[in-house]
């Protein structure tokens, strides 16, 4: 799945990288999302997005070096609202999304991603994995 959106930041949903839930449920949910970047210079965001939610507590970690990482605390879907200024590497990028999840009406939360730079490729690899699970 690539985005390179001819507008910098545009989310785009990560195909195949949903799954569905039944309001007043709770889910606990992972994601490690493999990607390629055009140039080390073009940054990404990932996120998730979903239906209404009495609860969202969701952790985002994605690599900005070779030996650092940007990582962020949010509770409201589509965070963060920009893009990370690089990636560690053009191959072998990983970003992880872990979270918490209780809609208020039933629908599918699904992964999102964008390019920091217009036109430059961000391309979620195949191999990445999904795991989500209903809590008590």
């Amino acid at each position: 799945m690539v985005n390179n959106n001819a507008v910098a930041n545009t989310l785009q949903d990560v195909t195949g990288f949903s799954f569905p839930v039944i309001a007043g449920e709770t889910y606990q949910f992972e994601y490690s999302i493999a990607y390629t970047a055009a140039a080390t210079a073009t940054g990404s965001r990932w996120t998730v997005s979903g239906p209404s939610a009495s609860l969202l507590a969701c952790q985002v970690t994605t690599p900005l070096t070779t030996t650092t990482s940007t990582f962020g605390n949010y509770a409201a879907y589509d965070q963060p609202t920009a893009s990370n200024a690089t990636s560690a590497n053009v191959a072998g990028n990983l970003a992880f999304i872990v979270g918490i999840v209780r809609p208020s009406v039933d629908g599918n939360v699904i992964a999102r991603f964008a390019s920091k730079v217009a036109g430059s490729a961000i391309t979620a690899k195949a191999g990445s994995l999904l795991k989500w699970v209903r809590t008590l």
